[in-house]
């Protein structure tokens, strides 16, 4: 064999050997993407992983990276998901997948209820002047945002804002901007109870931190239990059965007392967290009008 043919020999198997490869690459990321798109999502990570793998300096490593997080908040794993994306590297990212990373962060800490990290997240999104189709892509995610931390002035302008450039008629603009007046009248903002509060009142009178958490009728079974099984241990105590004013009244009241204490605080947190979904939904129905 002469050593021109040997050259092209050798072109060809390299030829053919990039190729394969190359192909097995577009192929390796069509099946990712079908899974994905068919809401297969587990079975899309691993191939997002796969890939992820065997090619780890191919230049779609940050997309395919974004996927696999996707993948994790579609089933619900936020914190793998936020890990995935914290493993992308800002220095191959083009700018408009940037955006689309931080956004990515900020709802799935929002999703695992860290807000403060959403908020920081969103704000590295660079809005340009007059982008208001971006302002309608991230402001949502900012108003739940503030309204969970309370404020209430920056996510009422913000919401304002998208009703006033919203593609809607006039008549249903001005509608919304009066609805969107009564969310944030003070009158009608979502009451925040103290946990500590709470557990101070049952502290000094059984059951009032759960009926100012807002269930009146446990708070009245606390009180009630505890009343009783205070008279019962006196009651022992005072016809000398000492025994049983120990073990049957005050172990018990012992247990109810500081239990309806740590049941106060519970409430008051769960209270509180309650009213904001209810109405961070009520502004979410505006939302879904303004941001379709």
């Amino acid at each position: 064999m002469n050593t021109a043919t040997r050259y092209f020999s050798i072109c060809i198997f390299l030829c053919a050997l990039f190729t394969t490869e190359a192909w097995a690459q577009g192929a390796g990321l069509r099946v990712a993407d079908s899974l994905f798109r068919a809401g297969d999502y587990p079975a899309a990570s691993i191939e997002y992983e796969r890939f992820l793998y065997h090619y780890p300096t191919d230049p779609a490593f940050p997309r395919v990276k974004l996927q696999k997080a996707l993948c994790y908040r579609h089933v619900g794993n936020y914190e793998s998901a936020l890990r995935e994306l914290a493993e992308i590297s800002i220095l191959r990212t083009d700018e408009a997948l940037l955006s689309r990373i931080y956004y990515e962060r900020s709802l799935n800490h929002y999703l695992l209820g860290q807000d403060h990290e959403a908020l920081l997240n969103l704000s590295r999104i660079q809005l340009g002047a007059g982008d208001d189709s971006l302002k309608q892509a991230v402001w949502p995610l900012t108003i739940l945002a503030s309204n969970r931390l309370r404020n209430f002035d920056t996510a009422h302008v913000m919401l304002g804002e998208l009703v006033r450039l919203s593609t809607l008629p006039a008549s249903r603009k001005h509608a919304l901007q009066l609805k969107v007046d009564s969310l944030y009248a003070a009158k009608h903002l979502p009451r925040a109870f103290s946990p500590q509060r709470a557990r101070h009142l049952s502290q000094f009178v059984p059951g009032a931190g759960q009926a100012w958490s807002g269930h009146p009728g446990e708070g009245a079974v606390s009180l009630l239990l505890n009343a009783a099984l205070l008279g019962f241990g006196v009651h022992q105590l005072w016809f000398s059965y000492y025994w049983t004013a120990y073990i049957a009244a005050f172990t018990v009241f012992n247990k109810t007392y500081f239990g309806g204490m740590e049941r106060a605080e519970f409430l008051a947190g769960a209270e509180t967290l309650n009213r904001m979904a209810e109405f961070n939904e009520d502004v979410l129905e505006v939302l879904r009008e303004v941001c379709p």
